[in-house]
This record gives C-alpha cells, structure tokens and sequence, in this order.
C-alpha cells in the first residue's frame, strides 16, 4: 500500500514514515508543501494521502487530489478539532487529530483500505488486518 505523507512539520512526518514503513506491505513517502504531493499524486496515484491542513492552500490541495485521482483516499490531519465538520464536506476519508496516536493511525489507515469496515473499531475483533 503506498501511502503519501504531506506536513509542514518535519518531525511530525518523519516520525509517520517510519511507523508507516514499519507496517508489513505498507510503503510511504513524504512531501513538504502540497504542490510536491499534488504533483507526486498525478504521477503516481497512491492508495492513501495523509495530508495536514493548515490553510486555505491545503484545503485547494485536497480538492485537486480528489479531482486528480478518484480512488486515492485522503485522510486529513490537523490540530483543528472544531474544523472537522467542514473537512468532511470535502468528503475526504478521515481525520487525524495531531498529535497523532499510533492506534488512531492504524484505525484511519483500516478504514480507508477496508470502507466496508468503517464501522469496526481497529482493536476490537479484528475482522481484517493492516
């Protein structure tokens, strides 16, 4: 599974691609501004783009993404828990509030492999697995 990263916060998205690669059959790259990663997705479409929203920029990036590749599933992260409402009115796949737990990322990771199972709860009875 290929799986885009795109944050502002070098750390933040360090940290992602190691815990992301550490996963079996799971393959990330990394972007550090959104035209990289609009462009990485025509290229190259990948299954999932982790994105972290923190402008008006970002919110062009995703809709661009989505106009660009209709089967990448893009998962927003950000700190703006009050804003996720309106990020779902771009019907993207999920959300990650920063700073991100490991077990949220793998829910959100299942959820946008599996849609079908959006509904279990990664932890639980594990029906299918990363």
């Amino acid at each position: 599974m290929q799986i885009y990263i795109m944050d502002s916060d070098y750390e933040v998205m360090r940290k992602l691609e190691l815990l992301i690669n550490s996963y079996p059959k799971h393959k990330a790259k990394c972007f550090t501004n959104y035209q990289q990663v609009v462009e990485a997705v025509r290229k190259e479409p990948p299954d999932i783009v982790l994105i972290d929203i923190d402008s008006s920029n970002g919110l062009s990036a995703v809709k661009t993404i989505q106009l660009t590749s209709s089967e990448t599933k893009i998962v927003i992260m950000s700190e703006e828990r009050e804003k996720t409402s309106e990020y779902f009115e771009l019907h993207v796949n999920g959300f990650l509030e920063k700073p991100i737990e490991e077990e949220k990322l793998k829910e959100q990771l299942l959820r946008a492999k599996h849609p079908l199972f959006a509904r279990v709860k990664y932890g639980r009875e594990r029906i299918v697995s990363l």
